[in-house]
């Protein structure tokens, strides 16, 4: 049987110590049968033990000179194989070892979607850190488990996103340093409309409440 394939994609700089606790998160994953995952780090030109950090795990490890976040997602979304590309941030965390068989679920149940992620939450280590808790509730309080499972118009941090919908819209913009993310989801929902005509529904970005990183 022909296993399915999911494709994690990391950009990073300068970040050994979110890195590691992310990939070590990663290592414990289990993928549903039928299923395998590949982890992408790119490095972007770190000038620290970043690019020890990766070689610790099992990942695939590609060093990217330019600077830039996009260009660094679209680097390790070109070198990866994954049906499905799952782009997260070197500082987020899943919460769960089951979250990959999650994605794929909904990745199912959902059928033709643009991208979804999930809750964005304070990790419980700076919870009693008021700058950071501060810094939380103004970027990323609306991102919150009380949330139902709807229509979103941004899922930053975490998002995942079928490899055919990247290809068609073109991967980020490298022009932009920031925001990328939210130009891609953009032209994501939009997609539809360029092939089919202005009255085209939209392919929608969803918020799913049990996809939460931290």
């Amino acid at each position: 049987m022909t296993q399915r394939s999911i494709s994690i994609i990391i950009p990073v700089r300068n970040q050994p110590e979110t890195l590691d606790v992310l990939l070590s998160s990663l290592d414990a994953q289990v993928c549903p049968e039928g299923w395998v995952m590949e982890v992408v780090c790119v490095d972007n030109n770190s000038t620290d033990q970043t690019p020890d950090i990766i070689r610790r795990h099992d990942t695939i490890y590609l060093l990217e000179t330019t600077l830039g976040p996009s260009i660094a997602r679209n680097t390790g979304a070109a070198a990866s194989v994954g049906e499905l590309l799952w782009f997260i941030d070197a500082d987020a965390v899943p919460l769960g070892n089951d979250f990959v068989s999650k994605i794929i679920a909904t990745a199912d149940e959902l059928g033709d979607f643009g991208g979804f992620g999930g809750p964005i939450l304070l990790p419980e280590a700076q919870r009693n850190n008021p700058i950071a808790f501060a810094d939380h509730m103004a970027c990323w309080s609306a991102w919150n488990t009380r949330r139902p499972t709807e229509h979103s118009g941004f899922q930053p941090t975490s998002f995942i996103v079928r490899r055919s919908v990247f290809d068609a819209v073109g991967g980020y913009d490298t022009q932009l340093r920031v925001l990328e993310d939210w130009d891609l989801q953009l032209r994501i929902e939009r997609s539809r409309q360029a092939i089919e005509g202005p009255d085209a529904p939209l392919r929608p970005i969803w918020f799913v409440q049990t996809l939460a990183v931290a």
